[in-house]
């Protein structure tokens, strides 16, 4: 499959997009599956989170929900001793179908998977299929009425904003406020978004029936999305009071003899202490005079 399109963004949704493009694939050509048999990757199962797992809510992951609305049972290999006839095949799949892509001068997504449709596959079932003990097809018929493209997609709850506004992917999804739309969701609602394969974005409402009704939606711009916003004004900085005169406090007040007294101390420390840092960087560069000739 190649990686290219919205669901090629990050590593996880490109993983997502492979094996649901492999499961659709099979479904058009064999039917539906009564069950999988997968390993515990974060794609087909993961941990519920402390929200979930307080309020008695199963984890689903996206390829795990996809599967559910299809009526696909997900098994999950514990060992990888289960599944080690799989990963030897892939091995020698990764390993013979790499050469004969070299060999063949295949550079293209396109031409491999016309090179494995044709080609590749044919052969490796031709030598080594094995045939069923029952010539019964276990596959399902899949229903009519279900549109693949609605199943086979990110899937998202989102709540609606005062505005009617919803936030998804670091957009602003503003819902038009039809007739349809008033009486599916309102503000503080909870609809579905779904991101097919292609990029659509769809925005579902559930309704009471246990239907779903498809809402209306423009982009909004940021500015646009918050019209009213104004950066928040940082205070201006507070100026450094100018050093105090001579004979005076920073206050303006005239300084008492005994003040008098400890700040001239107080000065004559400091410049014994800068002479003697002075003596000794002097001293110190004299001592490595001879080293340095």
């Amino acid at each position: 499959m190649p990686r290219a399109g919205p669901w090629a963004s990050s590593p996880a949704r490109r993983r997502r997009g492979a094996r649901a493009e492999i499961l659709r694939r099979w479904i058009e050509r064999y039917g539906v599956p009564q069950a999988l048999y997968v390993d515990a990757k974060s794609v087909f199962v993961r941990p519920g989170t402390v929200n979930e797992l307080a309020a008695g809510i199963a984890p689903v992951t996206h390829f795990g929900r996809m599967c559910a609305k299809l009526g696909i049972r997900l098994i999950v290999a514990k060992t990888p001793q289960a599944k080690g006839r799989v990963e030897r095949v892939h091995g020698t799949n990764q390993d013979r179908l790499v050469k004969k892509l070299r060999r063949r001068g295949i550079r293209t997504y396109a031409a491999a998977n016309r090179f494995l449709g044709e080609t590749y596959w044919p052969a490796h079932n031709a030598r080594l299929a094995v045939a069923p003990l029952e010539a019964a097809d276990s596959h399902l018929p899949r229903d009519p009425r279900l549109d693949l493209a609605q199943v086979f997609c990110l899937e998202e709850q989102r709540v609606v904003g005062n505005d009617w506004v919803v936030r998804y992917a670091n957009r602003a999804l503003q819902i038009l406020p039809t007739a349809r739309a008033k009486r599916c969701t309102g503000p503080k609602g909870r609809i579905l978004v779904r991101e097919t394969v292609t990029g659509a974005i769809l925005l579902v409402a559930p309704t009471a029936a246990g239907t779903e009704q498809v809402l209306d939606w423009q982009l909004l711009e940021a500015a646009a999305h918050r019209p009213n916003y104004q950066a928040p004004r940082l205070p201006a900085p507070v100026p450094a009071p100018p050093p105090a005169p001579a004979g005076f406090t920073r206050a303006g007040q005239p300084l008492s003899a005994l003040q008098m007294a400890t700040r001239e101390r107080w000065n004559q420390d400091v410049r014994v202490h800068i002479q003697r840092k002075q003596q000794r960087q002097r001293a110190g560069q004299a001592a490595l005079a001879p080293l340095a000739g």
